[in-house]
């Protein structure tokens, strides 16, 4: 876990990262990533590097063109 400017990230060992950003509504941004998780590859088999929660209602996940390193 990170906390970075009052936002917090989750890195999973599988490599992907959930950004929950501010912690308000936890317990909701935790059970969408619950839901989403099972669905989405493996960073190493070409799934998403991020999910990003910060906005519950329009999670998104995606690659990181950039990746850090």
């Amino acid at each position: 876990m990170r906390a970075l400017n009052g936002q917090i990230t989750l890195g999973l060992r599988g490599g992907l990262e959930i950004q929950l950003g501010v912690p308000i509504d936890l317990p909701l941004k935790i059970a969408i990533a619950r839901g989403i998780l099972p669905t989405l590859a493996l960073p190493r088999a070409g799934g998403p590097d991020y999910l990003d929660i910060t906005v519950p209602e329009r999670p998104v996940a995606g690659r990181n063109p950039q990746p850090s390193g």
